[in-house]
């Protein structure tokens, strides 16, 4: 487990200002349960397909 604990003198910052931290919260949340659940965080799909979720989108190749 991972605890992100902010200092006593942030209490009056506004909420606004608070949101790149609430961003990387949720990313390193994200990337820790991805490497607990034994998932690649760079290829979540071992075979490397991708889901299209819109239509009519061509996907290239990197060269």
């Amino acid at each position: 487990d991972y605890i992100f604990k902010l200092r006593q003198d942030f209490t009056n910052v506004e909420e606004a200002f608070l949101t790149p931290l609430y961003i990387i919260y949720a990313q390193m949340l994200a990337f820790y349960k991805s490497l607990n659940l034994r998932i690649t965080p760079d290829n979540p799909n071992p075979e490397g397909r991708v889901n299209r979720v819109v239509k009519g989108v061509i996907i290239y190749e990197y060269v």
